[in-house]
């Protein structure tokens, strides 16, 4: 299965170059950096996340954490919050990494949903 990225050869490519968290609803995207791994929850150390989130009062203060490695694998942990972290309708157990492929649905607690997404490399499509 391929997204339609292409890497600099130009065979398709499933690894994102960067990726994108997008809200649904109201809300600033977020991009995510290679290897700085992103809290996702009420507390972030992120002001676009801790805007985002401010309002889920089921959202733990630091709900999951998201990491795009180098080659564009990302990470998806659960980190022990009360409410559940949902990637694909799918619960992530405590602590415990899940890689996905992008596109993907995450759900935090009951009612925040956001989407993650890769973009590709500028200039490759």
């Amino acid at each position: 299965m391929t997204d339609g990225f292409r890497s600099a050869a130009g065979a398709p490519t499933t690894k994102a170059r960067t990726a994108t968290l997008r809200p649904f609803g109201d809300g600033e995207p977020i991009t995510l950096v290679v290897n700085q791994p992103l809290i996702l929850g009420r507390g972030s150390a992120d002001p676009a996340v801790g805007r985002l989130l401010a309002d889920f009062g089921d959202v733990s203060r630091e709900h999951a954490e998201v990491t795009l490695g180098e080659d564009g694998t990302v990470k998806i942990v659960d980190m022990e919050s009360a409410c559940g972290t949902f990637v694909g309708g799918a619960k992530l157990g405590p602590g415990r990494p899940r890689l996905v492929q992008l596109p993907v649905k995450i759900r935090l607690g009951g009612q925040c949903y956001l989407n993650l997404v890769g973009n590709p490399a500028h200039g490759e499509q």
